[in-house]
């Protein structure tokens, strides 16, 4: 085989080619490495003391129940036992209700998922002053 000019720049230009790529790739896998979960607008991770209302009839169960204290007090990710989504309990809490979170067990993006147990006391109505475990996908942030 002859080696021309050609060649030479052909050859050169695949490597040169298959190199970019390679870096391309192991930045896009480093990128990945970082990226976060989002499941929707109402996934969030609500603060203690967030001014909540209540988007739908829902079923719910006491949060004493339902998210569990650990007694471990350094991180977040292990102060609480919580099932990955709310159970439906004995209490139907109506739309509109008003409410204050005390617990979201959630401790970051990835862990926010739309139906974790979210305590909330109740601010109005029948079970108004009760600590309830809701689903974060029904509640709704209030306004002022």
């Amino acid at each position: 085989m002859r080696l021309t000019v050609k060649r030479v720049i052909f050859a050169g230009t695949a490597v040169a080619v298959s190199l970019w790529m390679g870096l391309e790739f192991l930045n896009f896998a480093r990128a990945m490495s970082e990226w976060t979960l989002n499941y929707g607008s109402h996934t969030s991770i609500l603060p203690t003391g967030q001014r909540v209302v209540i988007a739908g009839d829902v079923r719910a169960a006491e949060a004493r129940g339902i998210i569990k204290p650990t007694g471990f007090t350094d991180y977040k990710s292990t102060m609480y036992e919580w099932p990955a989504s709310t159970p439906k309990g004995d209490y139907i809490v109506a739309a509109g209700t008003p409410g204050v979170v005390k617990i979201d067990p959630a401790w970051d993006e990835d862990c926010c998922y739309p139906d974790r147990p979210i305590a909330v006391e109740l601010r109005d109505g029948r079970w108004t002053g009760a600590t309830f475990a809701l689903p974060r996908s029904r509640l709704r942030i209030q306004r002022r």
